[in-house]
């Protein structure tokens, strides 16, 4: 009986898994969540309110709780390490709570010894000893793992900072965003960067009034959003390009490719696979509030939020294709998208013949490449694809169906 049951339970998890863009996780908790962060590709952890602390040792599947002394409201998670670890929060007067572990999660205990100075939204450490807390107000630095802080970007009584989001891009370059406090009005949406490690800082203002969140995927390339912003940089954030492509707006930013992005905004979760320039919404049954969304790696990724949502995608959020026929083709061909003209799903047919690589690619009618609805290997069959162009514009577009030494390619029209 148990071993039944256990078929039964992988079998629906593998059908979820395969045709979902996000599945729902059993967190066990309604509390809101805010921030996660993965160790390995199956041990992650997340944090959110009523001092709520899980780990999951399986991908997800299972979540732990955590048994700390505190209801304080956690905003954000950093694993120094698979052992050590801090989380921060705050909750009314009290407002600054700095959690640390040393044996990956089994224990949370108290620091004591943090500055006291208004509400703390994340923490990031880029070795063993030196990290740094933001929020808003002073943002604090410490290179003794924790035992010492000291200012690290002083304010002025013409301004503060509330500095949300932070980025490492290595142990010397770290970026921060947030907003730049003018009393009484005139706030500025702020981006500061080191690169020396917090010895010295540069300063830039952009077009917002607040930038969330700031994700880089190496030393040169990286996107930020915030109210009213989504912007690109190319040059290791000595200069910002505004992306004027609706949503603009976004909480959470994460990239899994450099041209492959993903953010939430409000209840829906966004996919672009053209470096920001267009966005598609992607499947969940959730109708709660998302607050944070991270990739671990091309295919895996999660998404948290408000009441104990925690999604998850296997196949990096894109449905693609999926086998409707036993039947076992003795060739290959690609069909006609219906319907055409569309607006704004289609879909097509292809056949495959032989067990190989196969790549499905939409491109525009530059011969750009705006979304690959699959890139991997693939047994033989008949397979349906669908494609959702709700973040394109109107015009001709161009699917390509490469496996092996087929390839063949054809013309749809998407009208609005």
């Amino acid at each position: 009986m148990k071993i039944l049951i256990l078929l039964i339970f992988l079998i629906n998890f593998s059908t979820i898994n395969s045709f979902s863009q996000w599945f729902e996780l059993n967190s066990g908790t309604t509390s809101n969540l805010t921030s996660l962060c993965f160790t390995d590709i199956e041990t992650g952890y997340v944090c959110g309110y009523n001092g709520t602390l899980l780990k999951t040792t399986n991908g997800g599947i299972n979540w732990i709780h955590s048994a700390i002394d505190t209801n304080y409201s956690l905003f954000f998670i950093n694993m120094r390490n698979s052992y050590n670890g801090f989380c921060i929060g705050g909750y009314n007067g009290n407002r600054d709570k700095l959690l640390y572990t040393t044996n990956s999660g089994e224990n949370w205990l108290v620091k004591m010894n943090i500055p006291s100075e208004y509400q703390p939204y994340n923490i990031l450490f880029i070795n063993n000893l030196t990290g740094f807390i933001s929020g808003a107000g002073i943002p604090y630095k410490t290179t003794d793992g924790g035992s010492s802080w000291q200012v690290f970007l002083p304010q002025t009584a013409n301004h503060r900072n509330i500095l949300l989001s932070s980025s490492k891009v290595n142990e010397n370059i770290i970026f921060w965003v947030g907003t730049k406090f003018h009393p009484p009005a005139n706030n500025d949406a702020v981006v500061y960067y080191t690169t020396n490690a917090g010895v010295s800082f540069i300063e830039t203002k952009l077009p917002s009034t607040q930038l969330q969140d700031i994700s880089f995927f190496n030393d040169q390339t990286g996107y930020i959003v915030g109210l009213g912003y989504l912007g690109s940089t190319t040059d290791g954030g000595s200069s910002w390009n505004y992306i004027n492509s609706p949503p603009l707006y976004g909480s959470s930013v994460c990239y899994s490719t450099e041209q492959t992005l993903y953010k939430v905004t409000g209840y829906d979760i966004y996919h672009s696979s053209n470096g920001g320039l267009n966005w598609s919404v992607q499947h969940h049954e959730s109708a709660r509030i998302l607050n944070f969304i991270k990739l671990i790696n091309t295919n895996i990724g999660y998404c948290i939020g408000d009441d104990g949502i925690i999604l998850k995608t296997t196949n990096g959020g894109i449905i693609g294709i999926n086998n409707i026929s036993t039947e076992i083709p003795n060739q290959f061909s690609l069909s006609q998208n219906y319907p055409n003209p569309f607006n704004p799903t289609t879909n097509f047919e292809l056949r495959i013949a032989d067990f190989g690589f196969v790549n499905l690619t939409i491109y525009d009618a530059m011969g750009r490449a705006v979304e690959t609805l699959h890139n991997g290997e693939l047994k033989p069959g008949v397979y349906k694809a669908e494609w959702n162009a709700s973040g394109y514009p109107s015009g001709v577009y161009f699917y390509r169906l490469s496996a092996g030494s087929f390839t063949e390619t054809k013309k749809m029209i998407l009208i609005k």
